[in-house]
């Protein structure tokens, strides 16, 4: 299989720079997957796992906290809020903010606090399926 480069960038870092012959990421739209010479696009991208595959078959997952993604012929570029490899991910303070939102979640809440409640029970739901936890 082709190879091409994936790239995954936060704000604060360079998260990932790897050839690859797949990935899938969690699109706005659905998940979907890139491989070498595909089409251009570019996408925003939900909060979600998403999975590489190298030419030696090792695969990685790493969560996409939000953001956008460039697929490009040779070259997918993860734009991304925030991510990180299931590798960083700290099992049981993904677990703590887990519960913590769940149980925020059953509060009587602003809108605002809502919004931003949901989005923190999403943000661990992602770091949970990352590490290969079912939520």
């Amino acid at each position: 299989m082709r190879e091409f480069l994936l790239s995954i960038v936060s704000p604060d870092r360079t998260v990932l720079e790897e050839r690859v012959v797949h990935v899938r990421l969690p699109g706005a739209e659905g998940y979907f997957g890139v491989m070498a010479g595909h089409a251009p696009f570019f996408t925003a991208l939900q909060y979600g796992v998403g999975e590489y595959r190298r030419a030696d078959g090792v695969s990685r997952k790493f969560t996409v906290l939000g953001g956008f993604a460039e697929v490009l012929p040779d070259r997918t570029i993860v734009l991304a809020d925030a991510a990180e490899l299931a590798e960083e991910i700290d099992p049981d303070r993904a677990r703590v903010a887990f519960r913590r939102a769940m149980e925020l979640l059953q509060q009587p809440l602003s809108e605002e606090e809502l919004a931003e409640a949901k989005l923190a029970l999403e943000r661990a739901k992602a770091r949970l399926r990352a590490i290969g936890e079912q939520v």
